[in-house]
């Protein structure tokens, strides 16, 4: 979990960021030391400072700030530095092209190490087995960890809830969905293991994630990989060319899921594809109820280096 210091400081910065205050977040960053925190910590600070200084149209200097932070150990995964919007201006430099490749051989080497964990909220004592079943799946670049205590309520109501966390490396200390071969591999082992522990009941099987992790959960849902009977999905959504691609009759006799699709109403970027994307769903037998709202169930504004995302899912 963040150090308490990182969560005040992360909370400033993307205070700033959302007024587009970029100089005076830099100036806060400025005055910061990247080595008081984690590693990973430390990375994230570097990064801020990069998308900065980059939207300040300071490209060197942006540069020089992931070239020291990759001389004191840091690196970022690939995706984020190729994809992400406040970088647009250093797409194509030779010099950001060396810092990737670095950064490239860096995830490789600490990939060989990683294994798929799982973090487990286990149902009251007074729960009569077999147990119904939640997974969760966490968002891009966040863990099982930071996942669980959203999920972790729906264990008083006689759930067992397992957070799953991926095998695949998003940066120095969070993790993805991205590959989907590999993510149905990595949940199918989560699900086997957890039965082959606890007693369950695999016709209350339901499966959630956030964001990314939302997508991974329709997605594995929809096509049969997991034999799910109820989905929810936060602050996520299909690519079309992904749902225009799902074999809607590949669950045969286990029958289409329902899903609970619960999106902020301040998140512009996805809800205008809902609609759409829902009637896809029922005319493919999927029942879908849709949740949104503002306050605790709203999306916050963009956060320099991260997704859009939501602040809670009551």
């Amino acid at each position: 979990m963040p150090s308490p210091g990182f969560t005040a400081l992360r909370d400033q910065v993307f205070a700033l960021y959302a007024q587009r205050a970029w100089q005076e977040a830099l100036v806060l960053l400025d005055q910061v030391t990247p080595a008081w925190f984690a590693p990973a910590e430390a990375a994230s600070i570097v990064f801020w400072q990069t998308c900065f200084l980059a939207l300040l149209g300071r490209s060197d200097a942006a540069l020089d700030t992931l070239e020291a932070g990759l001389q004191q150990g840091l690196w970022w995964a690939e995706q984020r530095l190729r994809l992400d919007p406040d970088l647009r201006s250093l797409q194509g430099l030779p010099r950001l092209e060396a810092v990737i490749a670095a950064c490239r051989a860096r995830c490789a080497e600490a990939g060989r190490h990683v294994q798929p964990t799982r973090l487990v909220a286990e149902p009251p004592d007074h729960t009569q087995p077999p147990y119904p079943l939640l997974l969760a799946l966490h968002g891009y670049d966040e863990t099982a960890a930071a996942a669980l205590p959203a999920w972790a309520p729906v264990a008083a109501h006689g759930w067992l809830v397992a957070a799953l966390q991926s095998g695949q490396l998003a940066g120095m200390a969070g993790y993805h969905w991205m590959d989907e071969a590999r993510t149905q591999r990595d949940v199918r082992q989560h699900l086997d293991a957890l039965a082959a522990t606890y007693p369950l009941d695999l016709g209350r099987l339901a499966i959630g994630g956030f964001s990314n992790g939302g997508r991974a959960a329709l997605l594995l849902a929809l096509t049969g990989a997991i034999p799910a009977t109820r989905v929810i999905s936060v602050g996520a959504m299909l690519r079309d060319e992904t749902l225009a691609a799902i074999d809607w009759q590949a669950r045969g006799s286990a029958g289409a899921p329902r899903v609970l699709w619960i999106v902020g109403d301040q998140d512009t970027a996805l809800l205008p594809c809902l609609t759409g994307q829902a009637e896809v769903f029922r005319q493919n037998g999927v029942d879908v109820d849709r949740a949104g709202g503002s306050g605790p169930g709203s999306c916050a504004p963009a956060r320099p280096g991260e997704p859009r995302r939501c602040v809670a899912a009551g």
